[in-house]
């Protein structure tokens, strides 16, 4: 949470407790708790399960984020 709110604040951020909603995890095909899905215009663009690194993880969405949201600067 704290990485996208201080890195990536054009991201809407979405938690679901699978256990509660697994309707939700068969429709996106989770299978392991946690689960990071990343969706850019409606298709996933990333997935990441398990041991997720914050590191890693802001490496993997700096990409897209920056296609979507290029900086003025």
């Amino acid at each position: 949470k704290d990485l996208v709110n201080e890195d990536f604040e054009k991201i809407k951020l979405f938690y679901v407790d699978v256990y509660k909603r697994p309707e939700v995890a068969a429709q996106n095909g989770i299978f392991i708790s946690p689960t990071i899905l990343f969706f850019c215009e409606g298709n996933e663009n990333l997935r990441i399960s398990r041991n997720i690194g914050i590191d890693e993880l802001r490496k993997k969405i700096r990409k897209p984020y920056n296609l979507m949201y290029p900086s003025n600067g």
